[in-house]
């Protein structure tokens, strides 16, 4: 092998050895990158979950508050709803019975994983259920739901509420 050639072999096998670590260095800034990224959105999320721990009771008895009689609050309770332990329960229920049917609105928050899950209760049964990440659950989604557990008509006709979400 001619000298040209070895150190043309030489060059091309350093530069080859240098874009490879080169590579696993820019692997390893976007892994902790990310890795940074994501516990910044899991310690948001949790912050958010305490915030909307004192927002939503504080909504739910102010809303049972201005409908005089026909909105009950109960919570925080402990719950399953959304899986798992430390899940906070807030519920609140229609309570006018001369305008059936029975039925009331749960929202679990877990502070631990933050997440926030709401189900709707019909007779003493769950359903539906929803969930949504709490960074994105706002008191005009709360709000929206009160105002869906009110919703005589929708309810009447059997139909379980819908709200738009649009985050």
């Amino acid at each position: 092998m001619s000298e040209a050639k070895r150190n043309d072999f030489a060059a091309q096998l350093r530069q080859q050895v240098q874009a490879a670590r080169e590579a696993q260095q820019h692997q390893q800034a976007e892994l902790q990158r990310q890795a940074t990224q994501e516990a910044e959105w899991d310690q948001r999320r949790r912050q958010r979950v305490e915030e909307l721990s004192q927002a939503i009771p504080r909504r739910f008895d102010e809303a049972a508050k201005i409908a005089d009689g026909a909105l009950q609050f109960s919570g925080p309770s402990r719950d399953t709803v959304g899986g798992g332990i430390d899940v906070t329960a807030y519920d609140l229920y229609w309570n006018d019975k001369a305008l059936p049917p029975l039925r009331g609105l749960r929202i679990a928050i877990n502070p631990l994983k933050g997440t926030i899950h709401w189900v709707w209760i019909l007779n003493t049964q769950e359903v539906g259920r929803m969930a949504l990440d709490p960074l994105g659950f706002d008191l005009a989604i709360l709000d929206q739901l009160i105002l869906a557990l009110v919703n005589q008509q929708r309810w009447k006709q059997g139909r379980v509420p819908t709200i738009s979400v649009s985050h």
